[in-house]
């Protein structure tokens, strides 16, 4: 049979201890990155054929809403902020090119739907 002394019981502890530690910060981190919607949203389905689980990876969007001189215009956005690539909506229909006053500073330039441009005066 195998002893163990005190001395192996404190390591087996603080071992413990500190993967505890380690997973438990990895678990919040993993959280507040979802709460922020900056991670990817894990949607998975099976195949007829196989069964297997296939997983897909999509990133999470959210429709914000700007008040201009031309309506509402509604982005779906990845961040906090507009980025070039993402959709624009006037109005519930796809927005005309042009370019919105979306701040006090802030300008989008749109074409074909979608923000071409981004600046600040």
């Amino acid at each position: 049979m195998i002893g163990f002394t005190e001395k192996d019981s404190t390591l087996m502890i603080l071992v413990t201890q500190a993967i505890t530690f380690f997973l438990f910060w990895f678990v919040l981190f993993i959280i507040i990155r979802a709460i922020l919607g900056k991670e990817v949203v894990y949607i998975s389905k099976t195949t007829d054929e196989t069964q297997d689980s296939v997983i897909e990876l999509t990133n999470t969007f959210t429709k914000t809403p700007y008040k201009t001189e031309k309506g509402l215009l509604i982005i779906e956005q990845e961040f906090h902020q507009p980025n070039i690539g993402e959709i624009a909506y006037l109005d519930d229909k796809v927005a005309p090119p042009g370019k919105y006053k979306i701040g006090m500073f802030r300008y989008l330039e749109v074409k074909n739907g979608k923000i071409s441009d981004t600046s600040s005066s």
